[in-house]
């Protein structure tokens, strides 16, 4: 009765669609939002992608919850903060090695991918998993939600998606979760892309190996574009495309210096391209401010269920997916960065006026995020060859609060929290991030995980192996998610 109930109440509301929507979601691997040709870069080599934006929203402003790879999929999993659903920190293979117990992850928590396999969509992962204990593949409850699983796909991880669409059953919905280990180094695809083509970010020193390494993930992203096309084209052949649902996003931003494992925007803002030729118009660009929170609730409603049924904390955004004359839904939305090899606490609030606010719970420590290139460049820093921007993630101390226009300031580079025209933004901001603080029960943990790498130009020996607590105490129990919403949301 129920499974009867919702068809009729789908049909209803989505008129022309007799059919429920099909839903295809692509998750990159270390792609930045600047990096593919709908968002700017015309000479990168993403022809599919690039049809994927003119058939339907290339989103500006989406923001992922944690710029590494663990967090930020969880997060999207289960449409709540890392601090809020137990996934704080990078899942390592290391673990096991070192005999330490993994915390429990989605205790109580909604899984949006089970929902839908509740409501009779076919479910189906293949290719990257990286979320708890077992990283490689989905594995416990996470694995519940899918009626298939597998983490083959070659050096892409793109390789089997093609073969997935097509041994699903034809009489259901689907759902897949299509995660690609492109671009993620090591970079192994085809050369296709020249030192020409490259475009340096200001925050990477503009040398021959660094084109050389950039060129080389350019090329893993044609790769994956590659996968795409061909995933679109199996659609077509099925004659299921027209009422797909096919939402692109990446993980976190590249894996380069101050990208990945950075709350700044080349570490958390991500591409979102969704594209639904049967509901969607073309060739929009959607500029409302959105988390990637936002999507467990939207594929919820999608479907046809109720968001506040579930415990998601964030908000459904499909009616800026079908009317691209609705407001922001969100005011506010919020990241984190925790631990990635190097113990860290950053969280930061972006608001709808293009202001991001930025906390840091340790500026005692260098900015390190991760060691790509780490020693690299170590070595130009100590020839004097960088400049003061690049060399920012070095330094220490640092500022306990920052804020920039990121509208403008699209690197963060000019930190405006000292200049005195900004303080009612200051205190704006930093008021709504002590309350958020304060719902979430977010604090630095007694135990937090130490650096598991030197970090440069300090004296304090790294730990590696010493695992700890995550964040708060185990914040991530249900609760409050209507006052969190409230926080959040302009109405």
């Amino acid at each position: 009765m129920k499974e009867l109930l919702l068809i009729l109440f789908i049909s209803i509301s989505f008129g022309v669609c007799s059919q429920q929507p099909n839903i295809v979601f692509i998750i990159a691997d270390d792609l930045s939002c600047d990096d593919i040709s709908c968002y700017g870069n015309e000479r990168i080599k993403t022809p599919n992608l690039q049809k994927l934006a003119d058939e339907g929203i290339t989103f500006t402003n989406a923001f992922l919850t944690a710029a590494n790879c663990s967090p930020s999929r969880a997060s999207i999993a289960t449409g709540r903060w890392p601090v809020s659903n137990g996934q704080t920190d990078l899942s390592t293979g290391a673990l096991p090695s070192y005999n330490v117990a993994w915390p429990e992850f989605f205790d109580g928590i909604d899984y949006f991918p089970e929902i839908l396999k509740k409501a009779g969509y076919y479910t189906a992962q293949s290719g990257k998993w990286h979320i708890g204990y077992h990283w490689a593949n989905a594995s416990g409850p996470v694995k519940i939600g899918f009626d298939h699983t597998d983490n083959k796909g070659g050096q892409s991880g793109c390789g089997n998606w093609v073969q997935v669409l097509e041994n699903r059953p034809k009489d259901k919905p689907f759902f897949m979760w299509f995660a690609a280990h492109d671009p993620h180094d090591p970079w192994t695809a085809p050369k296709v892309h020249s030192l020409e083509d490259v475009t340096v970010p200001p925050f990477i020193p503009d040398t021959k190996y660094m084109r050389e390494q950039l060129a080389k993930y350019y090329d893993e992203i044609h790769r994956m574009d590659t996968h795409i096309g061909n995933v679109v084209k199996k659609l077509k052949e099925q004659e299921v495309y027209d009422n797909t649902v096919i939402v692109f996003v990446s993980d976190n931003g590249r894996g380069f210096w101050r990208s990945k494992s950075h709350i700044y925007d080349s570490g958390m803002k991500t591409p979102l391209l969704v594209s639904w030729p049967a509901k969607i118009k073309e060739k929009q660009i959607g500029k409302q401010l959105i988390s990637a929170i936002d999507l467990a609730p939207t594929f919820v409603e999608l479907v046809g269920l109720k968001q506040d049924d579930y415990t998601f904390q964030g908000r459904s955004v499909l009616k800026n997916w079908l009317d691209d004359k609705s407001l922001d839904l969100n005011k506010y939305i919020f990241s984190e960065q925790n631990w990635h090899g190097y113990a860290s606490h950053y969280r930061s609030v972006r608001d709808t006026e293009g202001f991001v606010y930025i906390w840091n719970g340790h500026p005692e420590r260098s900015g390190i995020g991760n060691k790509a290139f780490v020693d690299y460049m170590i070595g130009l820093n100590d020839k004097g060859e960088l400049s003061e921007f690049q060399k920012d993630p070095f330094r220490f101390p640092r500022d306990a609060e920052e804020l920039y226009h990121y509208q403008t300031d699209i690197h963060q580079e000019n930190n405006l929290a000292s200049k005195s025209e900004y303080n009612a933004k200051l205190k704006e901001l930093r008021k709504v991030f002590e309350k958020w603080q304060k719902l979430t029960g977010d604090k630095i943990s007694k135990n937090e995980i130490p650096d598991w790498y030197q970090r440069p130009y300090s004296d304090e020996k790294p730990k590696k192996g010493v695992w700890g607590d995550p964040p708060g105490t185990r914040n991530y129990k249900v609760g409050k998610e209507s006052k969190v919403k409230r926080l959040t949301g302009i109405n």
